[in-house]
């Protein structure tokens, strides 16, 4: 599937940018499981590939869900530096569309994201930090709320 998104982007056509992401981040995980192998994440690097044709590089949701797929992919690999860089510069550029008033990423927050990959990564004080930060900007939501209490466990 996410072969037709790229070349339906290619020809022109209008791509889900949420879709794209959540299956991106979906498959992040999974590959994670699988140990980060190259193969495990050719749906991540496909998916980061079209939200990159997408957003063009300019701010938005779309560059920052590519963003946070290369923070995902990283963490699949247990790159956790790499993976840290990727997520302060996710969420930094969610946080300024946030306070001008535009979206972040679409469905899964950036924010919210960055608790989940350094929880993946057992890097839980980060994890912490990253939910708290979340609740702090978005408000505290069911699924703030289970990552916070996970990552405290």
């Amino acid at each position: 599937m996410h072969l037709v998104l790229l070349l339906s982007l290619l020809a022109g056509q209008a791509v889900d940018v949420e879709a794209l992401y959540l299956r991106g981040f979906a498959a992040a995980v999974e590959a994670y499981d699988q140990g980060g192998s190259d193969e495990s994440l050719v749906v991540v690097r496909d998916a980061i590939a079209a939200l990159e044709k997408v957003s063009g590089g300019k701010p938005g949701p779309a560059e920052i869900a590519r963003l946070v797929l290369v923070a995902a992919a990283a963490a699949a690999q247990s790159e956790r530096e790499e993976m840290g860089a990727y997520l302060t510069h996710a969420t930094d550029m969610e946080m300024l569309q946030i306070a001008a008033g535009q979206p972040g990423a679409p469905g899964i927050s950036a924010l919210e994201a960055a608790g989940d990959l350094w929880l993946q990564v057992h890097g839980f004080d980060e994890a912490i930090r990253a939910y708290e930060r979340a609740a702090a900007v978005l408000g505290m939501t069911p699924r703030i709320a289970a990552g916070l209490s996970k990552a405290r466990r």
